[in-house]
This record gives C-alpha cells, structure tokens and sequence, in this order.
C-alpha cells in the first residue's frame, strides 16, 4: 500500500504532523516562511530516518530557501555589525561581495 500523502504550509503544520504520525508518510511542502526553512527543513530530515520513514517529495525549493535563509543570517548578525564598526572592514567587504 501506498504511503499517504500529506501537504504542510509552514513550520507549525510540520511539527503538528511530527507530533501526530509514527508511519511512513510522504510529504509536500506548499508554503513556507523563509525564516522558518532551515528549521522545516531539519524536522522534515530528522523525520525522514528510521523509524519514521517519512519521504519529503520535490525538496529542492526548501533546501535552497534554507541555505538562503542561513546566509541572511550571516548578513545581518555578522557582516552588517563589522561594517557599521569599520565600512572599510576588508574580509567583511569581500564576504559580502560572495
């Protein structure tokens, strides 16, 4: 039989789902914050191994939205603050060019 299918918009509708079903399930994500995806994406992962089992269909998007959403982070706590200290901070400088 086939694994059901279950769509989630957003961090609380997966950890809702987390919290409700031990089965294998298979999972599409619609709606995201982009805040929110590095942690979707580590619910959604950490259930996907055993015993679970869960499968993230078409996981892409979120991946790339998490890996966006880290490197904003890195902006705004790290770069931004160096560069309002120093605006001719040379390593700050060239990681934001990157």
């Amino acid at each position: 039989m086939a694994a059901p299918l279950f769509t989630i918009s957003g961090l609380r509708e997966a950890a809702m789902l987390y919290a409700s079903r031990d089965d294998p399930i298979k999972v599409i994500v619609t709606d995201v914050e982009l805040r929110q995806a590095p942690a979707l994406l580590e619910l959604l992962t950490k259930a996907s191994r055993l015993p679970r089992g869960w499968d993230l269909v078409r996981d892409h998007k979120l991946r790339q939205l998490a890996r966006l959403a880290n490197e904003i982070v890195v902006i705004v706590d790290v770069l931004v603050p160096m560069l309002r200290e120093n605006a001719l901070h040379h390593d700050a400088g060239r990681l934001l060019l990157q």
